[in-house]
C-alpha cells in the first residue's frame, strides 16, 4: 500500500494485516504517485490491474481475466465503463475507455490535466467485459473535487497550443459551446434523457463541471466554488494501491 499521509485511518487498518507493507510518499501528482507504486514498492508480478476507489469489476470482466492467455506483443488491454449513479446503471456517459490492465515493465504514467495517464510500449487489445464507475461520494466532497480537477484541466487547456487541444478542449477555450454540448451529449447521444433520476443528476454534474472549468479558464485566480475544498484537500489525503 502506497499512502500519502491521510489521515482517515487508512494506515491503522494497512498495518493490523500482517501480510501487508506500507509505503508512504507526499502527493505531488497522480502519476509521480502511480509511477512509484509500480516501481518503487518491490511489485513483482508481470501484470498489473489498475483501480481507482470507484472502479468495480463485472462477474463477466473478471472470469475474461481469469482466462487470458496474451501474446508476447500484448502489453495492456483497454475496459469499457459503464457509469453507475447510486448504484444505477446509465445506459451511456462520458467516461472514456481505459488500459486498465498492463505489463508492468512495459507501461508508465504522464498527468494530463487532473488525472494520470498510461504509456504503454506494446499492442493493446480490447477486454469484452465492462467495469463498472460507481462514484458515491457525498455532494460537498464531489464539488471540492470538481474544483481541484477543473483548476488542472483549465491550466492544461490555456497551456496547450490550439493545434494540439482535442476537439473537445477546443470547444472548452471557447467557454459557452461547451456546457451545452454536453448537456445535449448525455441527455440524447448518451440517452440519460431515459435513465430517469439518476440520468438527470449525471447530466446535471456534468454541465456543472462544465460550467466550474469555463469560469476557472475567465476568471482562473478567482474562483472558489467550496470552504471546504482546503479542509478535504489537507486532512483526507490520497492513496493508492
Amino acid at each position: 500500500m502506497l499512502d500519502s499521509g491521510s489521515l482517515d485511518g487508512t494506515r491503522g487498518i494497512v498495518e493490523s494485516y500482517s501480510n501487508t507493507h506500507l509505503f508512504q510518499r507526499k502527493f505531488d501528482s497522480h502519476s509521480k504517485q502511480w509511477n512509484f507504486a509500480i516501481s518503487n514498492t518491490g511489485i513483482d508480478s508481470e501484470w498489473i490491474l489498475a483501480l481507482d476507489a470507484d472502479h468495480v469489476l463485472t462477474d463477466e470482466l473478471t472470469g475474461e481475466i481469469a482466462g487470458l492467455r496474451p501474446q508476447d506483443n500484448i502489453c495492456g488491454y483497454r475496459v469499457q465503463f459503464i457509469y453507475c449513479v447510486q448504484g444505477q446503471r446509465l445506459r451511456g456517459s462520458l467516461y472514456p475507455p481505459l488500459i486498465s490492465l498492463y505489463r508492468r515493465g512495459h507501461a508508465d504514467y504522464v498527468q494530463q490535466g487532473h488525472t494520470q495517464r498510461l504509456r504503454v510500449d506494446g499492442d493493446i487489445s480490447q477486454l469484452k467485459g465492462h467495469m463498472l464507475h460507481d462514484d458515491r461520494k457525498p455532494i460537498n466532497e464531489w464539488f471540492a473535487a470538481q474544483q481541484r480537477y477543473m483548476k488542472l484541466e483549465a491550466h492544461l487547456i490555456q497551456t496547450t497550443p490550439w493545434r494540439n487541444l482535442s476537439i473537445s478542449n477546443r470547444m472548452r477555450r471557447l467557454i459557452l459551446p461547451a456546457p451545452i454540448a454536453v448537456l445535449f451529449w448525455c441527455l440524447f447521444v448518451k440517452g440519460t434523457l431515459f435513465d430517469g433520476l439518476a440520468g438527470v443528476i449525471y447530466s446535471a454534474q456534468r454541465v456543472i463541471a462544465e460550467c466550474m472549468l469555463s469560469l476557472q479558464l475567465v476568471l482562473p485566480q478567482q474562483i472558489d466554488f467550496s470552504e471546504s475544498n482546503k479542509t478535504n484537500k489537507n486532512s483526507s489525503g490520497e492513496s493508492a494501491c
